[in-house]
């Protein structure tokens, strides 16, 4: 299972590069790309351990998620002749302190 998420994590970041890239040609100044907050905190995911503990799977692969778009990103971003460099960033929410 872990090898069909990851190909499907690959191709949506994938997409999500692509569709930057047609933003930023539109003249689009600013960019704000949110990550995947934890997703082995939400309820459904912590719910077997009465909302005690993040589950960490959901959780690594929110980490390799960001991670890879992190990269697509700081791809994007790199200046061409057509295109100057434009600011773009990546946000992410951090486990609550509670289910660390």
């Amino acid at each position: 299972p872990w090898q069909s998420v990851k190909s499907l994590v690959e191709s949506v970041v994938n997409q999500t590069a692509m569709n930057l890239k047609k933003i930023l040609g539109f003249g689009v100044q600013k960019v704000a790309v949110m990550g995947l907050p934890p997703v082995g905190c939400i309820p459904l995911r912590t719910a077997n351990t009465s909302y005690a503990r993040c589950d960490a799977s959901g959780n690594k692969l929110a980490v390799y998620h960001n991670s890879l778009l992190q990269k697509a990103v700081d791809t994007v971003k790199v200046p061409s002749a057509a295109h100057p460099p434009s600011p773009s960033s990546i946000s992410t929410l951090p486990s609550p302190p509670r289910y660390k």
